[in-house]
């Protein structure tokens, strides 16, 4: 064998394992788009198991401690809010009391739009 045709077998060599990890990416990758999305719904409509919410959507519906709060010259309410052990800028269109329960129910940018409940 001469120089040539050993350098043409480890190429070769070389290509099919690169051609081998490349096809098995690709096999995975269409896998996690297809198979998982599919099981996460089966878990969802049989065994009523949803997948945990995060950022936005975890905050948005659940509850928050009011801070202090002050009323500005369009009568909107400004102040902080404690949620989920972070300290967020807050406003709010009715009057909110230091200490308060509050309902968060939107974000905007970094200020979370909230509203006291009403048990308060």
């Amino acid at each position: 064998m001469d120089a040539t045709s050993v350098v043409g077998l480890l190429l070769f060599v070389i290509t099919a394992i690169v051609v081998f990890a490349v096809y098995n990416i690709v096999i995975v990758e269409l896998l996690q788009k297809t198979v998982e999305p599919l099981v996460r719904w089966v878990q969802r409509i049989l065994f009523g198991i949803d997948r945990n919410r995060t950022g936005d959507e975890a905050l948005i519906g659940s509850h928050a401690v009011a801070g202090r709060f002050s009323e500005t010259e369009h009568g909107e309410f400004i102040g902080s809010v404690t949620a989920a052990g972070e300290a967020w800028s807050a406003r709010s269109e009715a009057p909110v009391k230091e200490g308060s329960a509050v309902l968060i129910i939107d974000r905007k940018n970094l200020q979370l739009v909230i509203e006291p409940l009403e048990n308060d």
